[in-house]
């Protein structure tokens, strides 16, 4: 009977603090479900190591074909104090993601040869590993918190060779919350489209997606010999490029990209028919918010 209660207690002490010697760590970046681009840091912290090293994906090689890479270590981290005990616990290696295949890659963090750490995350590229001689300034819309009080800004980003990504170069914060945008543009809308062969009615309606995204219910539009009625099947999501897939009845799919007005009471766009009947139909319309009387 002793021997089983010893036995047992080596059991549940084993359960309780594994004996494989698995680091206490983090790999932060390139965060796990993320994307990433351009030459970043990879960084975490791990509380005890002689050295660490990342494995790199299979597809995300150096020029000289290794994927085993060690990080600088031992980088003051404060917020590590009560976890290790200490603060000397960051780690970091300078990539270029432009050497990845673009796709979904998993990278492993080892701490002395051992795994303590991964992260799967997607890239996207130019193509090249390097992009040279690019040059380009581009808007966008940053929204600070999540919540319907958030506060928006219009941002101008700038391409930035050496980093091989965008920075920002200016912001301008929006007289508006993001549920005061939603609010002007929540609603029915009604209008015109035309083509170089034809024209007619469109409307729809503006709403919040189950996703909490901005979405079109309602579509219509009459005159184009396809069927007049859609529901969209993708939401825009983002306040900068409001595009939408809508499905008509006779299952046409007509992808629509709007351009709203700064006050939002009016809105222009273009369209194409994808598949369908209509299939190569293009034009534009033109629109307004349906204001209650």
């Amino acid at each position: 009977m002793q021997r089983m209660t010893t036995w047992l207690a080596m059991v549940l002490v084993g359960c309780l603090f594994p004996v494989s010697g698995l680091a206490l760590g983090n790999l932060e970046n390139p965060a796990d479900g993320g994307a990433d681009s351009g030459v970043a840091p990879i960084s975490g912290w791990v509380c005890d190591a002689g050295k660490v090293e990342i494995e790199l994906a299979a597809d995300c090689k150096l020029a000289n074909g290794t994927r085993l890479v060690e990080a600088a270590y031992g980088l003051t981290r404060a917020d590590t104090q009560g976890v290790c005990g200490d603060t000397n616990n960051g780690f970091v290696f300078l990539f270029n993601y432009g050497n990845c295949a673009a796709g979904e890659h998993t990278f492993r963090a080892l701490a002395d040869g051992v795994e303590f750490d991964r992260s799967t995350f997607y890239v996207t590229t130019f193509g090249t590993s390097f992009l040279r001689d690019a040059d380009s300034l581009a808007p966008a819309t940053v929204v600070q918190m999540v919540g319907m009080d958030a506060d928006v800004y219009e941002v101008l980003v700038e391409w930035q060779q050496s980093k091989q990504n965008f920075v920002i170069v200016e912001t301008e914060k929006m007289p508006f919350t993001l549920s005061q945008f939603l609010g002007a543009a929540l609603g029915p809308w009604s209008g015109t489209w035309r083509s170089l062969a034809a024209s007619g009615s469109v409307s729809f309606t503006f709403e919040v997606t189950p996703a909490m995204a901005l979405g079109i219910s309602d579509f219509t539009m009459t005159g184009t010999g396809c069927a007049a009625n859609a529901q969209s099947t993708t939401d825009m999501g983002n306040i900068d490029l409001p595009i939408t897939e809508a499905t008509m009845t006779d299952g046409s799919v007509v992808i629509v990209h709007f351009y709203p007005t700064e006050n939002l009471l009016m809105s222009g766009g273009n369209f194409w028919f994808e598949s369908g009947p209509c299939a190569g139909l293009e034009g534009v319309l033109t629109t307004s918010r349906v204001m209650s009387m």
